[in-house]
């Protein structure tokens, strides 16, 4: 028997000299597979942590945006209720602006109110402390506004420093920009860069004292029908989203007495 074991031995020690060597190089390569697939799972998990990540970023970005779109409107609708405040007398009515339409010579935006809430034709609109232009064509639901720098509106205004008045309509300026003129001046004095144009409360029963925007220039010395005044209007045109409309409505026996706008 111990013989035969014998005999068996050298083939024994021949297989486990050449099987040992596969085993390793098998158990070595299912480690590297295993540490392979190891990896990848926590890649994979980190992928996941990645994109969970950058999901949130994205909604805090999204909370960020309208909690400043809420700002701005909490603070624009401060303003207006500011502005209301100062001139509760004039019956005010706060509106959005829901429609515009522009060129280089008209203006016009459209509201949310009309007839319904009391809005009548050419009735003052204004931003805090400036005139916007005047309603027109009103419905029960809306109405549409026709702006200052509109060539076809026509507000009485003043100058406040010598208190000569005239006729503020809509211009193109040489540079492009949407300012107002004022025609129809007596020009007892000669106004200057910066003095202050408001609303005369004369014509179109508009309250008195609403600003327009300042003298830019003059061209006083040409012939008197020739004569006018360039207005850079304060309201800024190209963001208006809320206005007021003030639905004040004086009768042509106090309208000269009526109340200011406190600007």
């Amino acid at each position: 028997v111990l013989e035969r074991y014998c005999w068996l031995a050298a083939p024994r020690r021949f297989v486990a000299r050449v099987i040992t060597p596969i085993q390793n190089i098998f158990s070595n390569g299912t480690d590297v597979v295993v540490d392979y697939l190891r990896a990848l799972k926590r890649r994979g998990n980190l992928e996941a942590e990645y994109k969970a990540l950058l999901d949130q970023v994205d909604d805090l970005k999204d909370q960020a945006m309208q909690a400043g779109e809420l700002q701005r409107q909490l603070l624009a609708m401060a303003d207006l209720d500011d502005e209301l405040s100062r001139n509760f007398n004039l019956n005010g009515i706060k509106a959005n602006v829901i429609g515009r339409d522009t060129s280089n010579y008209t203006y016009t935006l459209t509201i949310d109110v009309g007839s319904r809430q009391g809005v009548e034709n050419n009735m003052a609109v204004c931003i805090r402390g400036a005139l916007v232009g005047i309603t027109y064509d009103v419905t029960e639901s809306r109405s549409l506004v026709k702006g200052i720098i509109d060539r076809d509106c026509k507000v009485a205004g003043l100058i406040e420093s010598n208190r000569d008045q005239g006729t503020v309509s809509g211009t193109l300026s040489i540079d492009g920009k949407n300012n107002c003129r004022m025609y129809y001046l007596t020009y007892t004095t000669l106004p200057r860069p910066g003095d202050m144009v408001v609303t005369s409360g004369i014509g179109l029963q508009l309250p008195k004292g609403i600003p327009i925007g300042t003298v830019r220039e003059s061209t006083r010395g040409l012939e008197d029908n020739k004569q006018f005044i360039v207005i850079e209007p304060i309201a800024d045109f190209d963001h208006i989203e809320y206005v007021i409309v003030y639905r004040y409505r004086p009768n042509y026996a106090q309208q000269a007495a009526g109340p200011e706008v406190q600007a």
